[in-house]
């Protein structure tokens, strides 16, 4: 399995294109304990946590750590991104 940095560029584009927070500033916040979703409505930030949960589903990403989901998404969307 490749190893895609959450600060590349066609990670976060990626994640982007995804609808979802990318996951380097995401990380970075909770260790700073800082609100991921503080300016943001609470229907766009209730889109974006669906949309974490529907791409956990579709990856089959189940009981794991928030980094660990999170690299294991990062992984699925590069893939899929080099199909399309």
């Amino acid at each position: 399995m490749p190893l895609y940095r959450s600060d590349d560029i066609e990670t976060v584009v990626a994640e982007l294109q995804a609808g979802i927070i990318p996951t380097s500033i995401f990380m970075k916040n909770v260790l700073e304990k800082k609100d991921n979703f503080a300016g943001i409505e609470k229907k766009e930030a209730r889109k974006m946590k669906r949309k974490w949960r529907k791409l956990k589903k579709k990856h089959n990403v189940k009981n794991t750590s928030i980094s660990q989901a999170a690299y294991e998404i990062r992984f699925h969307l590069r893939e899929e991104k080099k199909w399309h």
